[in-house]
């Protein structure tokens, strides 16, 4: 029986655009002493929108003893294919000395086109072999041939670290990223307008062991540019929410008109970082964008922030803004996440108490209020933490 070094696969190119082909060569050579005969190549692929041309011959009698044979097949990509990473599998069979066998091997095939959406992207995650999932997305990792990065890119991994990430139930997202100088992404999609979510946590400054708790504001300052137009400035993750704490920023309403979805950075000091991206429809927030007033809305209550656990287009987002119906009932119901003191306040536009829970400050107790949503209501609010846990109401 021959072992895996007899047979070896092969691609001319190993990404392809949409519509676009290369060939792919399957080789067996016989390491063995005796003739191999009924030897069969078959070459498969994951997606039925890669199509594959045999050549005329796929069937051969017999190979002797150190001779070689090769197969040439054409691989080509429909038009609508979507970009990401495909398999495609070799397989060798042959009798020798009476016995049938066979080999295989397979290979990725990189189809660079316009990537499903919703989308996210998971900066940093090929350092760790877990899976994030937010609401209706479950985040992809580099390398994928419809995300080119931009700059010099450079990963960082806190996640053998015990330290809890502030703001979220999705650590594993905020505890790896990008960093480097005017760094960014170029990302195939289709044309259409998005809301795109930058995902950011400070792994590094204001952290013991690491940049030190003697550091933290203006030691990392980085401008964001989504398709050439300056969506963050001078912005500062720890003077924003402290270190090891969940933030989001999501811009509304971006348009792309040339399939390709650009995010680059000017980096004022140290670096530039970013923990993650997400990619939705414009005005999908993963929940369909106005909160359906059947659906309890839940919250996370922490001193560094709000934190949306239901419904999914709040899911992990720190002071979500909430987009409700005027005239319907909703209920909010919030849990004390971190056994400060908190409570619930839904305020008009001069800062007046409309409706609100009592203060709890015990850690897992979770409070709900519910009430019929009027035009005065423009945020919800924590009184015991004003500057920090206060988010924007929606009325429409």
């Amino acid at each position: 029986m021959l072992g895996s070094d007899a047979l070896s696969f092969s691609l001319d190119k190993d990404t392809l655009s949409a519509g676009g082909s290369t060939s792919a060569t399957t080789t067996l050579k016989n390491l063995a002493d005796t003739d191999l005969t009924n030897v069969q190549f078959t070459l498969t692929a994951d997606s039925d929108q890669i199509q594959i041309n045999s050549p005329d011959q796929t069937s051969f009698d017999s190979l002797a003893p150190g001779e070689s044979q090769s197969v040439m097949w054409e691989v080509t990509t429909s038009e609508d294919i979507t970009g990401g990473k495909y398999n495609l599998n070799t397989q060798v069979t042959y009798v020798q000395d009476g016995n049938k066998n066979q080999l295989q091997e397979s290979t990725s095939l990189g189809v660079a086109a316009p990537l499903t959406i919703p989308y996210g992207l998971d900066s940093g995650g090929e350092d760790h072999d877990g899976r994030v999932s937010i609401g209706d997305i479950t985040f992809d990792k580099l390398p994928n041939p419809s995300v080119t990065q931009t700059g010099e890119h450079s990963v960082s991994s806190f996640v053998d670290s015990n330290n809890d990430i502030g703001g979220t139930e999705n650590d594993l997202l905020y505890k790896t990223e990008h960093y480097g100088t005017d760094i960014g992404y170029d990302i195939i999609v289709p044309n259409s307008t998005y809301d795109v979510t930058l995902h950011f946590a400070e792994l590094w400054w204001g952290v013991e062991g690491r940049g030190g708790t003697d550091t933290g504001k203006e030691s990392r300052v980085f401008d964001i540019v989504i398709q050439g137009e300056t969506v963050l400035s001078n912005f500062d993750i720890y003077a924003e929410v402290g270190s090891l704490t969940a933030t989001t920023k999501t811009i509304q309403d971006v348009k792309v008109t040339d399939e390709v979805l650009s995010i680059s950075s000017t980096t004022q000091v140290d670096n530039t970082k970013v923990s993650g991206i997400e990619i939705r429809p414009a005005g999908d927030s993963g929940g369909g964008g106005t909160i359906d007033p059947s659906t309890t809305i839940q919250l996370d209550a922490f001193i560094d922030g709000w934190a949306g656990t239901a419904p999914n287009g709040i899911s992990d987002q720190t002071n979500p803004t909430l987009t409700l119906q005027e005239g319907s009932e909703y209920t909010v119901e919030w849990t004390n996440a971190d056994g400060a003191p908190h409570d619930f306040a839904l305020q008009d536009a001069d800062g007046n108490n409309l409706d609100k829970t009592p203060i709890v400050s015990e850690e897992g107790t979770t409070t709900s209020l519910t009430f019929t949503v009027t035009a005065e209501m423009v945020e919800y609010v924590c009184t015991v933490h004003p500057n920090s846990m206060v988010a924007d109401i929606e009325v429409v």
